[in-house]
């Protein structure tokens, strides 16, 4: 962080690792290059890894101490969920807040979760919509996204006539989204799939697929329907859904890799 004292430098500077993998834009630099000491470069490295900037001019070698990476400022590679994360980030499926954060335990709200699914899915937006709800505005953002799940079916608005799309979406709702927009058929059950889920329930059995296929992860035998989603649930959820598609597979496991 601190500026580089005063050079006669006559060549170039390498920049490389030295331990762990990396790379630079620009990779070598010249005296016009610093400004009051400072020069600016884009190093692109594996999230989570940890590794050591060498600078060389010459013979003259210069190395950092050990930098360990971070996918977001609040997302280190020992996070449950940061497989999940990592994977939507470098799809360009989610993004993180200006102060380079991602809040992963930040409770989402209906539209931040359908551009999210819309999104990890593959899912084609509406390019023009109107939408008629008296609580949503057809020139934001997330008009295409409310705009597609409509014409899927894939979720719909209250019986009040609104949309409710600040609404935070709880993991019952989020869950009949999710697994809509999915394609994938969900029957009947007969037996509780969670002590607090009766076989009756409206999304009774968007949580007995989810539990059969592991994809929201519970920990206990309740499922708590009424509780928000966070970030990294949603992040979660989505990646173990484009992992089963990929992969073919019937349940998700840890150990699958896409």
């Amino acid at each position: 962080d601190q500026p580089t004292p005063s050079s006669h430098m006559a060549g170039i500077v390498k920049l490389n690792t030295s331990t762990g993998l990396g790379t630079f834009t620009p990779a070598t630099l010249t005296t016009s290059d610093f400004n009051n000491g400072k020069a600016t470069v884009i190093l692109n490295y594996p999230d989570g890894s940890s590794f050591r900037i060498k600078a060389q001019e010459g013979a003259i070698i210069g190395e950092s101490s050990s930098i360990n990476a971070k996918l977001f400022s609040d997302v280190s590679s020992s996070h449950e969920n940061y497989k999940a994360i990592s994977y939507l980030k470098e799809h360009e499926i989610i993004s993180g807040y200006p102060d380079g954060s991602f809040q992963p335990r930040r409770t989402v709200s209906r539209v931040e979760a359908l551009k999210m699914i819309l999104l990890g899915l593959g899912i084609e937006l509406s390019p023009t919509t109107d939408l008629t709800f008296p609580d949503t505005d057809s020139n934001q953002w997330y008009a295409p996204f409310i705009g597609r799940a409509l014409r899927l079916e894939i979720a719909q608005g209250y019986p009040n006539g609104t949309f409710g799309p600040a609404k935070t979406v709880n993991r019952a709702e989020y869950l009949k989204i999710l697994i809509n927009s999915s394609g994938e058929d969900v029957s009947n059950v007969t037996e509780k799939p969670y002590s607090d889920v009766p076989a009756n329930a409206w999304f009774a059995p968007f949580t007995a697929y989810s539990k059969t296929k592991n994809i929201f992860p519970i920990s206990g035998s309740n499922f708590n329907g009424e509780t928000g989603v966070t970030r990294a649930e949603v992040a979660e959820t989505i990646y173990r859904m484009i992992v089963l598609r990929e992969t073919g597979e019937e349940k998700y496991d840890d150990d699958l890799e896409i």
